[in-house]
C-alpha cells in the first residue's frame, strides 16, 4: 500500500478513502502516512516544528507524513459553501504536492502549485473547490520611493536624403530642392507673397493730361477752339 490513513478526528466522518485516493493520486506509489487530526493536535504540531501558535489546515513532512486538521477543514468549508471533504481533500494534495517538490513561497510557485491543485481535484471529480479564478498581486513601488517616469524620447531630426551618384540632371535638380528642406521652401513662399502685396510700378506718361491736338480728325466731334 503506497498511502496509509490514519483517522483521528471526527469533524469529517468516512474521509479515509478520499484522502488515500487523492495522496496517492499525486505521489503515486511512494509511501506516505496521512494523519487526520484535529485543532488541539496540529497545533500543537505548528507550535513544535514551525513555532507558530495556533492550528494551521496541513503540515507536510520531509520523511513522508501529511498531517492535515478536520476541524479546520470544516470550518473553512463551511465559510465557502463547499462540501467539508472537498475542503479536506484539498488539504491532503496540497501536502502531498510540497512531499512532491512544490513551493508556495512566490507569487509565480503559487500560481502553479495552484493550477495543479485544481488540476487534481478535478481529475478526481471534486471540481473547482476555490470557486474563482485568482490572479496573483500586482507588485508595488517600494515605500518612500515614487516609481519613476518614463521620458519622452527626443524628437527624430529629418535627414536630409542622400545624394545618387548616378542620378540624371532631373533627378539631380529634385533631389536639391528636396535638400533645401521646408524651411527654405517656406521663405521663398515668403517672399514671393510680399512680392505680390508691393503696389505695382506707373507706367511712364500714365496720369498725365492728355496734350492739346490741333488735328481736326483728331478731335471729331468736339467744338474748334478760335482764336
Amino acid at each position: 500500500m503506497a498511502a496509509t490513513v490514519v483517522d483521528q478526528q471526527t469533524a469529517i466522518p468516512l474521509a479515509k478513502a478520499a484522502c488515500k485516493r487523492a495522496a496517492e493520486a499525486v505521489l503515486g506509489d511512494r509511501k506516505v502516512v496521512v494523519a487526520l487530526v484535529d485543532d488541539a493536535s496540529i497545533a500543537e504540531l505548528h507550535e513544535r516544528y514551525l513555532h507558530k501558535s495556533g492550528p494551521t489546515d496541513v503540515l507536510s513532512f520531509p520523511h513522508g507524513e501529511i498531517v492535515v486538521s478536520g476541524d479546520t477543514a470544516r470550518r473553512e468549508a463551511e465559510a465557502r459553501g463547499i462540501p467539508p471533504l472537498h475542503e479536506l481533500v484539498l488539504y491532503v494534495v496540497h501536502g502531498a504536492l510540497h512531499l512532491a517538490g512544490h513551493d508556495d513561497r512566490k507569487p509565480a510557485q503559487q500560481a502553479q502549485m495552484r493550477a495543479a491543485e485544481r488540476r487534481i481535484l478535478s481529475e478526481l471529480g471534486y471540481g473547482d473547490v476555490f470557486g474563482h479564478a485568482e490572479t496573483p498581486p500586482k507588485p508595488r513601488p517600494s515605500a518612500g520611493r515614487p516609481a519613476k517616469k518614463k521620458k519622452d524620447p527626443m524628437p527624430k531630426k529629418r535627414k536630409a536624403p542622400q545624394r545618387n551618384p548616378r542620378a540624371s540632371a532631373k533627378e539631380e535638380s529634385e533631389w536639391e530642392r528636396a535638400k533645401r528642406g521646408p524651411t527654405r521652401r517656406l521663405a521663398a513662399a515668403e517672399k514671393a507673397k510680399a512680392a505680390a502685396a508691393k503696389p505695382a510700378r506707373k507706367k511712364k506718361g500714365a496720369g498725365k493730361k492728355p496734350g492739346k491736338n490741333t488735328r481736326q480728325e483728331g478731335n471729331a466731334g468736339a467744338p474748334r477752339r478760335e482764336r
